[in-house]
């Protein structure tokens, strides 16, 4: 849906991408359908890197990979559909459009926060997709926020964590550069329509039933093999539906 919208709104082909929060490159991989000339894949963690790096720019067996990490002991009955999916991603990837083109994917670990530092990496960037993104940025600011100015509210420090996460972005792109920005519903609060909002609460992923079944039994995992504690992830509606327009413009 991010690359449609970007193609939609001003064309992805031949240009520069930037596929912030970019993860192990599902993003990368839709991008890629639209042949532009360079994707920079960047994302925080260093395994998300390395497991985009593998499946994408490599041929090493993808299933030897994870077994040497341990996954199908970790993964149990996902371990399979992991492993189909990560296949499938490189066979849509590496024969397509993009690669035969010439197109180049690179990736790298940086701080979202920290665009600003990459300029030798990222260069001259056209669109910035940003999916699933937004909100580790912004909680990591307003958590930093909240020791640097113990007296600011919570709705102010909402408005200049989105200002830190989004300036960046912004002052990566070009007058009419293109920025789609999506996030999961879970963080999302349609509170201008209460209607749509009861029905969404209803439906999001946070309350899905595999999606719970899944965190316990990855959380029990970590609790025995490695000792940490970790709880549910619940919804969390952090971006208000009447607030968007105001926290965009602040960010530039």
């Amino acid at each position: 849906i991010s690359a449609a919208l970007a193609e939609g709104y001003g064309g992805i082909a031949g240009r520069s991408v930037l596929d912030i929060g970019c993860g192990f490159g599902v993003t990368s991989v839709s991008l890629a359908a639209y042949s532009p000339q360079q994707i920079v894949a960047v994302d925080s963690s260093p395994r998300m890197i390395e497991l985009l790096e593998l499946v994408l720019l490599t041929d090493r067996d993808i299933s030897l990979w994870l077994n040497e990490r341990g996954a199908p002991n970790l993964l149990g009955e996902y371990y399979l559909p992991t492993l189909d999916y990560l296949v499938a991603m490189r066979m849509a990837f590496q024969p397509g459009m993009f690669q035969r083109r010439g197109g180049t994917l690179v990736p790298w670990v940086g701080d979202g926060l920290r665009l600003a530092d990459y300029g030798g990496v990222i260069g001259a960037v056209d669109t910035v997709i940003a999916n699933n993104y937004l909100h580790w940025p912004v909680n990591q600011r307003i958590a930093a926020l909240k020791k640097e100015k113990p007296d600011l509210t919570a709705e102010s420090a909402l408005v200049e964590a989105c200002r830190d996460a989004l300036r960046p972005i912004s002052n990566l792109l070009p007058p009419g550069g293109i920025a789609v920005l999506m996030e999961p519903n879970d963080f999302v609060a349609l509170d201008s329509e209460p209607d749509r909002e009861a029905d969404l609460d209803r439906n999001c992923l946070a309350g899905h039933p595999l999606f719970i079944r899944f965190h316990k039994t990855f959380n029990a995992i970590l609790k025995c093999e490695y000792g940490i504690e970790r709880s549910v992830p619940q919804r969390t509606p952090l971006f208000r539906l009447s607030d968007l327009s105001v926290l965009v413009i602040v960010g530039g």
